[in-house]
């Protein structure tokens, strides 16, 4: 990149290059900076800073386009204030709206109607358990519930019945294994069942056309080492909707992904990290989709 980043927004935009905005970038704290990856050109561009310094902020992409940019830590305060990046014009502007309450470390989901949900997170003094919803339309933000925990360094993820799958975290005092299901039909949130370990600062993905959500990684709770942590850290794991539970992730070999076997055919996901001078390392292929049932509940 451009610059050293940490804590930065990442998100892919519909020409296929990658939006990279905020984060902290060296002693300075914060920055506004933003560039753009091409995949075609393998380079990388300066694009429109934003209009306030951001880190820990949460962002995904419209519907429209467009990027929406929200809350995040800026010079020791936490924002109640968005952004919207427009790749036609390579810029950001504010947007009208704010949000009900100071956020960092929140979750973001695209519903199936195009608004945006906005959960959780801090605001600097406690662990939030509110729930806003964005209209990018209108650029409106309306309370919309209450989820059944506060969260931070959680994921959620829009389920293809509507739903919103809400799961790990921290709530101010330990990682999380617990879920809930909110519906934005009635604002209200339900508890779930529990993750096959506790997650925070994890990544969830739902692949297009599948229903299930394949959720990996974790990082270290307070007053756990890396090293220890890293020794306990648990492989992927599936949310299937129809079997209403977590279950292992299946995971493949290389051959297998790579089209060379004919043990499956089914699309994979592929997780790798990148050492010092990126090059790939602990690589590994899933299936989003779990075995037979009973494989599945024998597996559990």
């Amino acid at each position: 990149m451009l610059a050293p980043r940490a804590a930065h927004g990442c998100i892919a935009i519909q020409d296929g290059s990658i939006l990279i905005a905020g984060g902290v970038s060296g002693p300075g704290g914060p920055t506004n900076s933003a560039e753009i990856y091409s995949a075609t050109s393998d380079t990388w561009t300066t694009t429109g800073a934003m209009l306030t310094a951001r880190t820990n902020a949460a962002a995904i992409l419209l519907k429209d386009g467009r990027v929406l940019v929200t809350g995040g830590e800026s010079s020791g305060q936490i924002a109640n204030t968005l952004e919207i990046y427009d790749p036609a014009e390579n810029r950001f502007r504010i947007a009208r709206g704010v949000l009900s309450s100071p956020r960092a470390g929140h979750a973001i989901a695209l519903l199936n109607d195009g608004r945006i949900l906005i959960a959780g997170g801090t605001d600097g003094r406690r662990v939030l358990n509110t729930i806003d919803i964005f209209d990018p339309a209108t650029e409106e933000i309306r309370p919309a519930g209450f989820m059944t925990s506060p969260r931070s360094e959680f994921t959620a993820t829009t389920l293809a019945d509507g739903r919103v799958l809400l799961a790990g975290g921290f709530d101010g005092e330990r990682s999380l294994a617990s879920s809930e299901l909110y519906d934005p039909a009635t604002t209200l949130s339900s508890p779930g069942q529990p993750l096959l370990a506790p997650r925070r600062h994890h990544t969830a993905v739902r692949p297009a056309g599948v229903e299930n959500v394949l959720i990996f990684g974790d990082a270290p709770g307070r007053g756990s080492s890396s090293r220890a942590h890293a020794r306990r850290a648990v492989g992927a794991e599936l949310f299937v909707p129809a079997l209403n539970e977590f279950v292992p992730a299946r995971e493949i070999t290389a051959a297998d992904a790579n089209g060379k076997t004919t043990a499956h055919t089914e699309p994979h996901v592929t997780i790798a990290a990148l050492d010092a001078e990126s090059n790939p390392r602990d690589v590994r292929f899933y299936l989003p989709t779990p075995g037979t049932t009973a494989a599945a509940a024998e597996a559990k």
